[in-house]
């Protein structure tokens, strides 16, 4: 969760629950993506 939040992703501090919106389009998830398997890799 660190690490999303040093790269802009701000989630629930409880960690229990990660909602998209109709609002997200494609490139904002694509993104979302990008940055989760930057940090998962970095670990």
């Amino acid at each position: 969760m660190l690490g999303l939040f040093e790269r802009g992703v701000f989630l629930n501090p409880m960690g229990t629950k990660l909602y998209l919106s109709i609002a997200h389009d494609e490139a904002i998830c694509d993104a979302f993506c990008e940055r989760l398997a930057d940090t998962l890799n970095e670990r």
